[in-house]
């Protein structure tokens, strides 16, 4: 939906994907707001409206049968930015593991989110009613990884004890990952709150990142093509150390 600010020399733009909140209302920059005086009255005009749509989502499988490992990346991103680390660089990892042919003897759902940037994620929704949650053993989710100058930080969530310790075995393997904290913002939220063992991975200290990302700046020049390939060699193992 479209927010417009109308006053003197003030036309700023924005658009709202809050589609929960079934009334108007208005979203301006922090620069905007301290230009207004207090007390002082301004017209505003805001217009939008809600639509339902649909959605749809891409995944393939090895042949390999039994429990499902799956690897997934978000393939969308923000209007406002090319989306080089969020998330072309995750995309473009899932690819060449899957390239590689390296998982074929394994049971992988490779996935490729559609909607992760935006309001109700509706390619993952449509993904979620079509797929059996039940048949998946782990999940592997990359975004926001390979931003030059930081190490791939992977978190581990809903992990038995023993994946807990394979995670840190492998780690000090690959020296372009490192432990990070736990990080819930992205797909594989979807699988972690349901009890499915998984894996986070995106830059280090990817707050620092906040000004970049969804940004104009989220340029190819940012990405560090050894660290996505060392994110992928890392993936591989994890994958075929399970047991």
């Amino acid at each position: 939906a479209a927010v417009y600010l109308i006053a003197p020399y003030l036309r700023p733009r924005a658009w709202s994907e809050d589609g929960d909140r079934a009334f108007p209302y208005l979203v301006v920059e922090r620069s905007i707001g301290d230009l207004l005086v207090e007390g002082a009255m301004v017209d505003v005009a805001i217009g939008g409206r809600l639509t339902e749509g649909s959605g749809v989502n891409l995944s393939a499988r090895t042949v390999a049968s039994g429990p499902r490992s799956v690897l997934c990346a978000h393939i969308d991103s923000k209007v406002t930015t090319p989306g080089a680390i969020d998330n072309a660089g995750g995309v473009a990892t899932l690819l060449a593991i899957a390239e590689s042919r390296r998982l074929d003897d394994r049971s992988i759902e490779f996935v490729a989110f559609n909607g992760e940037d935006h309001y109700a994620a509706p390619g993952e929704q449509a993904w979620l009613a079509s797929t059996d949650l039940d048949s998946i053993s782990d999940v592997v989710n990359l975004d926001g990884i390979g931003a030059c100058d930081r190490a791939t930080a992977v978190s581990g969530l809903a992990l038995a004890a023993s994946q807990e310790q394979r995670l840190r075995a492998l780690v000090v393997d690959h020296r372009s990952l490192a432990i990070g904290p736990p990080w819930f913002e992205s797909d594989h939220a979807i699988f972690a709150s349901r009890g499915i063992p998984s894996l986070a991975l995106t830059s280090a200290d990817a707050h620092e990142l906040a000004s970049v990302l969804h940004g104009p700046e989220d340029t190819l020049q940012r990405l560090d093509f050894d660290i996505l390939a060392g994110t992928a060699e890392f993936v591989i193992d994890w994958l075929r150390s399970a047991s």
